[in-house]
């Protein structure tokens, strides 16, 4: 990983489950909770990417009827 913080790979896996328990919630979320997480997930590189916010956009509105069970 060329990030100067490399995730132990527990780490990570806990990331991706609190991840997907997010998205899994993400409609039932108050829209002001889910402006804060959104910019704070394309704010979370050192750099800004505006490719990364981009995706983060369009999986969030991909997945948004997705069943949260």
């Amino acid at each position: 990983m060329t990030d100067s913080y490399a995730l132990a790979e527990d780490e990570r896996r806990v990331l991706e489950c609190l991840g997907a328990a997010v998205v899994l919630q993400w409609n039932e979320l108050p829209m002001p909770l889910q402006r804060d997480l959104f910019r704070a997930a394309a704010a979370a590189k050192t750099q800004p990417d505006p490719a990364l916010k981009t995706a983060i956009a369009r999986f969030l509105h991909l997945h948004k009827d997705d069943p949260a069970s």
